[in-house]
């Protein structure tokens, strides 16, 4: 009977490899069921980036970039007056002044650009310097990950986080807690900013996000449990991807009638490609005599039918449960 039992999670450990692509599959097929944006999500979605991408309120933000059309006029001195297009290196050129680097800047920020130049060659004394933006390039914000409508948007101005997340239909039923945000220069630079429940909303949307960036919402964590529960399946990590054996086994709904719970066991993908085995002793752990075991990613936990109950498991039934396994969304 032991070795009916050990035959059972070879089978498991063999076929681990082939659950994430199977369960990806199904569990996307239900998320898209489930969270695939409506014709009037999609259309809501078109009239927010409509709404970015007209002049925004706070047009005094938008930063210049390569292709823009600038307009300079100098008071009293129509030497410098006149309409620049910024370069591809980010530079206006202006008679007598030369190169100015204006990408990247503000109207005023440029404007005093200008005017500091003027200074600093002894041109002016005090000069008053008018600076617009006579034609823009739009620009746009990469939006990718789990969102439920991936993509690019127009984005004129800086907007915080949760802002432009809506563009994309919102973050999905499998996103995780980490947002990676890479801002384009010569030395890109990304940020990783956490959402949870324990994260206040001041924080989450004191985050400016800039045209040119990239918004990447990372995917949660999946746990597996099968095998002699009432309600297996895979759920989704939150809270920083934090989840222990026990809590998983509760979200399950708890072991059935039939459960072997001296020992039951954690099948683990390494990072190399690698699977362990791990036996745990769930009733020690339930009795508060062993401690909890946290569960990692990806984790498969396979709970035995009683020996004395069942002769023998069915290694093909039990895997068919973890590939075909429904995949729940824990509350944020």
């Amino acid at each position: 009977m032991n070795s009916a039992r050990y035959c059972s999670i070879a089978f498991l450990v063999a076929l681990l490899a082939l659950v994430p692509s199977a369960v990806g599959q199904t569990e996307l097929q239900q998320i898209q069921q489930q969270g695939q944006p409506s014709k009037g999500t999609r259309e809501t979605v078109t009239e927010r980036s409509a709404a970015l991408s007209t002049a925004p309120r706070d047009i005094e933000k938008l930063r210049i970039a390569p292709g823009f059309l600038l307009n300079l006029s100098v008071l009293n001195d129509s030497d410098f007056s006149g309409s620049y297009r910024v370069n591809e290196h980010g530079d206006i050129l202006v008679p007598y002044l030369g190169a100015l680097p204006v990408s990247g800047k503000t109207e005023t920020e440029a404007r005093e650009e200008v005017r500091q130049r003027l200074i600093d060659l002894r041109l002016m004394l005090d000069p008053q310097v008018l600076f617009s933006i006579q034609e823009y390039i739009p620009q746009e914000v990469t939006i990718i990950g789990e969102v439920n409508a991936p993509g690019k948007y127009p984005l004129l101005a800086p907007h915080d986080l949760p802002t432009v997340l809506t563009l994309a239909g919102g973050q999905s039923a499998l996103a995780g807690n980490s947002i990676l945000v890479t801002s384009p220069s010569s030395t890109p630079s990304t940020r990783i900013v956490h959402e949870s429940r324990a994260t206040p909303v001041s924080e989450v949307s004191s985050e400016m996000i800039y045209p040119g960036d990239t918004v990447q919402v990372e995917r949660a964590g999946i746990v597996y449990v099968v095998g002699a529960v009432n309600h297996p399946g895979g759920f989704v990590m939150q809270d920083f991807g934090k989840l222990t054996l026990a809590q998983a086994i509760s979200l399950a709904g708890g072991t059935d009638s039939t459960a072997y719970t001296k020992k039951i066991y954690i099948v683990r993908k390494n990072e190399d490609g690698s699977v362990v085995q791990l036996e745990v002793p769930l009733e020690q752990i339930i009795r508060g005599k062993s401690p909890d075991v946290a569960l990692l990613a990806s984790d498969a936990i396979y709970v035995p039918n009683n020996l004395l109950k069942t002769v023998m498991v069915n290694s093909q039934l039990v895997l068919s449960t973890v590939a075909n396994a429904a995949v729940y969304t824990l509350l944020k």
